[in-house]
């Protein structure tokens, strides 16, 4: 976790670690910013930008150690390919979150790695709605869910690198590069579902 007097470099990646551990360590120390803050991203989950300006806004800003990268900022009306994977995961993290003693985001364990195991652990009947995941058509589709999707993990206290899912979500975007997520998360469930380990990673 960054310190004070630390910078990080900006990718995706970073940011997103990042603002998780600062809001993740807010909460825990009581911060009435950070419950704010991760209560107006709930709110927000699954909502276009435009009607959630308060929620875009915490999505976007930086502090002292990283600001959002600027090659992934938006330069007109629409929102960036890559400001839209960094909202979509912070709602997301902020549904996950709520009411859990432990970080839900944890460093290395995939989006479908977690999936695997959440079938594994409840019913293969779940498998359904990651196939209609992985076969939605559009962003606002893989949106409705994925949302569906953490809230089961949430019951089950199952985490993922939410750092590696906005970058995940980032690429699912791109038309050329759609199948090659699709495939790594399809590749991750199965080893996910049969090898089902105790998901106690460090969070990182």
């Amino acid at each position: 976790m960054s310190h004070p007097s630390e910078t990080v470099t900006p990718t995706l990646y970073n940011f997103v670690t990042h603002k998780i551990h600062r809001l993740y360590g807010g909460h825990n120390a009581g911060s009435s910013a950070s419950k704010k803050e991760l209560s107006d991203l709930r709110q927000a989950v699954g909502q276009n930008p435009a009607k959630n300006p308060l929620a875009w806004q915490y999505v976007l800003t930086g502090d002292e150690n990283i600001d959002f990268p600027d090659n992934y900022r938006g330069r007109g009306d629409e929102a960036s390919y890559g400001e839209l994977a960094t909202y979509m995961a912070l709602t997301l993290y902020a549904v996950h979150q709520q009411s859990e003693q432990r970080n839900m985001h944890t460093k290395d364990i995939s989006f479908g790695y977690s999936i695997g195991q959440l079938v594994a652990k409840r019913t293969p009947s779940i498998k359904k709605r990651f196939d209609a995941l992985l076969q939605a058509r559009n962003f606002s589709g893989i949106v409705y869910h994925a949302r569906s999707l953490v809230q089961l993990l949430k019951q089950e206290e199952l985490t993922f690198d939410y750092g590696r899912f906005t970058t995940d979500l980032y690429w699912l975007q791109h038309p050329r590069h759609r199948a090659k997520v699709i495939t790594r998360w399809s590749r991750d469930f199965a080893y996910g579902y049969t090898r089902r380990p105790a998901n106690t990673s460090t969070n990182n």
